[in-house]
């Protein structure tokens, strides 16, 4: 099969809703990604017409998707961004080039150990949740010199749009020890609970104060700090606990600069199940070495895994946003386990929109790490076009 031509991947799929006002000018809703479609041309080429007729089916199955996959959510479609070849770089050896040679091209090279595999993994691009919704449909068939050509034409569908690049790893156990970790005595994961908001300087009207409130000198219904109203799940732990704490520095430049990046978290519970798990991510926009003055109020997000069983691999996909468990080496598949975000609030999946360097804190209970505990940090790139 050769491929003659892929549409569809080269145009952003961003839109977004305006409300008009009664005056003048509008309101602009919130920026969103919709889904993908790609349209490809092929070509199949045969040595005789039964051969032939065997492709077609061969690639009418192959589109039908993976029979393995769960639930709904479609297959992985992997493509290259460009041909693999080296980058060019500075030649130590060359001359300098002449005044008149302004490209410099006297003084490059191509990159020093280079081979196909890595610079293919440098252009490969990733698509989630790809289905096909057309085809595949004959367009033109016929028999030529020494065999039989069919061209076929089929269209795919990514409910997830982004692009994504082979994820960077950060951090896993084969690294050792993370550079900095330490324990916490009667840690309190609800202490950021009590992290004060910013003040609004103007809710103190004299004209809706004590004496001239519209409801009299009672409290708003639902302004009372005494009853906030705030029910948490009974299956978030609140408790203070002894946390076993390491955290890992994210490079600035890990992935492109001017691309998303999102997080893919694994964790293995070792020997005994694991409790009370917690990933913070933080700004360290100075590039700063790791250590422990971290405050949880200037977190940029949090999710905390109350439980994971003995023998138990978990793995958060930023890319998919699936929840993936594999209990007891006995296959992958998708849990409905509950993640919590800051303070047993709801869990938002974590987009990164640039470079700037990032602390991971990583907290759980210390008497359920097992010696053979482990856990790995990636971040994945994504872009909009290729």
């Amino acid at each position: 099969m050769v491929g003659l031509e892929f549409t569809g991947a080269s145009s952003g799929t961003a839109e977004r809703q305006w409300t008009e006002l009664l005056s003048d000018g509008g309101v602009a809703g919130a920026l969103r990604r919709g889904s993908r479609e790609l349209e490809c041309r092929v070509m199949l080429l045969a040595a005789n017409a039964e051969a032939l007729s065997w492709g077609k089916a061969w690639l009418a199955s192959t589109l039908r998707g993976s029979h393995c996959q769960t639930g709904c959510s479609g297959d992985q479609l992997c493509v290259y961004a460009a041909c693999p070849e080296p980058r060019m770089v500075p030649d130590p050896d060359a001359p300098d080039p002449s005044p008149e040679d302004c490209s410099g091209a006297g003084g490059l090279m191509p990159e020093p150990g280079w081979t196909p595999v890595s610079g293919g993994d440098r252009v490969q691009r990733t698509l989630f949740d790809v289905s096909l919704i057309e085809g595949p449909t004959l367009e033109q068939e016929r028999q030529v010199t020494g065999g039989w050509t069919a061209e076929m034409t089929f269209t795919l569908k990514a409910g997830s749009p982004h692009f994504y690049r082979i994820p960077e790893l950060v951090y896993s156990a084969q690294d050792g020890p993370p550079p900095y970790r330490d324990v916490l005595d009667n840690y309190d994961i609800m202490a950021s609970a009590m992290c004060p908001a910013p003040v609004d300087c103007m809710d103190s009207s004299p004209y809706c104060g004590p004496g001239s409130s519209p409801w009299g000198d009672e409290p708003f219904p639902g302004s009372d700090p005494n009853n906030p109203g705030v029910l948490l799940d009974p299956c978030f732990p609140t408790a203070p606990f002894r946390a076993q704490r390491g955290v890992l520095p994210v490079p600035r430049g890990l992935t492109p600069g001017w691309l998303e990046k999102v997080p893919i978290i694994t964790v293995h519970s070792g020997s005994q199940e694991l409790r009370r798990v917690t990933v913070r991510f933080y700004t360290n926009p100075q590039g700063l070495p790791p250590g422990p003055e971290l405050d949880p109020c200037q977190a940029c997000t949090e999710v905390t895994i109350p439980w994971i069983p003995a023998r138990t691999i978990i793995t958060l996909d930023g890319r998919t946003r699936d929840v993936l468990v594999n209990c007891d080496d006995a296959g992958q598949t998708t849990t409905s386990a509950t993640l919590y975000g800051p303070r047993g609030d709801e869990f938002s999946w974590p987009v990164f929109e640039c470079a700037t360097p990032l602390f991971v804190e990583v907290l759980a209970l210390q008497a359920s790490i097992s010696p053979d505990m482990w856990y790995t940090l990636e971040f994945a790139a994504r872009q909009d076009v290729i």
